[in-house]
């Protein structure tokens, strides 16, 4: 299969994801409102739970680590490495992606420590 091929593949199953993910994201809030009985009731519950929450998500940021510095960014690297200049400035690419995805999930996490301390 081609890369293009593979592109299409690839934007194909990222955005069935991003729609199951936000579909699913939505009923939670949802189903947490109603059984909370409102939406600042399920928002006290968020409130509450945030350092349960922090926990949770720093383990799955480790675990995101663990499956892309094991075997998933091997595979990229190799895939890259078939173009035409041996991959040279896709790496490149790929590198400013990985810092970019760092600074952003660094970013994300600043808010959510700023907000859990009772600023927003």
């Amino acid at each position: 299969m081609s890369h293009k091929g593979n592109f299409k593949r690839l934007t194909l199953v990222a955005t069935i994801a991003t729609l199951v993910m936000l579909t699913v994201g939505l009923m939670m809030v949802y189903l947490g409102s109603r059984m909370a009985g409102g939406i600042d009731g399920y928002g006290q519950l968020l409130k509450s739970a945030a350092p349960a929450f922090l926990v949770w998500r720093l383990l799955m940021y480790a675990l995101l680590v663990l499956a892309w510095m094991g075997q998933l960014r091997k595979r990229v690297v190799r895939w890259l490495k078939e173009d035409a200049d041996g991959g040279a400035e896709s790496l490149a690419r790929l590198h400013r992606l990985e810092c970019a995805v760092v600074m952003l999930a660094v970013v994300v996490e600043m808010y959510n420590l700023y907000a859990a301390w009772g600023h927003t």
